[in-house]
């Protein structure tokens, strides 16, 4: 379940922020979780170009202890992104560049399962 509200700050200012539970209810106890968490999301918006920013952070709480570790795979994840949105004239009005960086990590009481993601990338996409 996810609760969100936008709040407009003028005319091409937004100001998202949002909670979010999750129960995992999967097969076996150290694969079931509850997730907990939140994120904020900022736009700026005008006709010449968009740039958007979200942080999030969680908490993930698992049932039971992991057989093979023997302990429970609790972890708390964090990451932010960050995108521009550029008009591609060549293509018309509706289509736009999309440039987004990004970073997250898990760091969970198993360290087999700590990770860490750092990507950017490059794409063309439609408003319909």
């Amino acid at each position: 379940a996810v609760v969100e509200y936008v709040f407009k700050i003028g005319d091409r200012h937004r100001l998202t922020p949002s909670f979010r539970y999750v129960d995992r209810d999967r097969d076996g106890g150290a694969e079931r979780a509850e997730s907990v968490g939140g994120q904020l999301t900022y736009l700026y918006d005008t006709p010449d170009f968009s740039f958007a920013t979200n942080m999030f952070v969680s908490k993930d709480d698992f049932d039971k202890a992991n057989p093979i570790f023997g302990r429970d795979r609790d972890q708390d994840v964090w990451g932010a992104s960050a995108t521009f949105f550029l008009p591609a004239a060549w293509a018309g009005e509706r289509w736009r560049w999309q440039l987004t960086t990004a970073y997250g990590k898990a760091d969970s009481d198993i360290d087999f399962h700590d990770n860490e993601v750092w990507t950017n990338s490059v794409g063309l996409i439609v408003r319909w």
